[in-house]
């Protein structure tokens, strides 16, 4: 079973799954370039991980480019991360 929330906000959009099986949540974050370099992405991964860690969450799980750099510096940030290479793309759990 998956519950999904899309919440569209000014500088982009926040994406959220929730696996019930694992207890994890997929998360995606889509930045607009002109709120990019400011911080924002790791603000918002900090306040994603204060909030599913209050709905008794473990962690998240991703699928990330392997060229997209930034994000994978961003999610780092926030817990124990592993990173499984797939093709062009990075499956990461991260837990807290």
């Amino acid at each position: 079973m998956r519950k999904t929330k899309i919440r569209p906000l000014d500088f982009g959009a926040l994406i959220i799954h929730r696996e019930l099986l694992d207890n994890l949540a997929e998360v995606g974050y889509m930045i607009r370039p002109g709120w990019q370099q400011c911080g924002l992405g790791t603000a918002l991964q900090q306040r994603m991980i204060e909030y599913a860690q209050s709905k008794e969450l473990r962690g998240f799980k991703a699928n990330i480019l392997v060229e997209n750099i930034k994000m994978q510096q961003v999610i780092k940030k926030g817990a124990k991360v592993q990173f499984s290479r797939c093709g062009h793309e990075y499956e990461v759990t991260s837990l807290f």
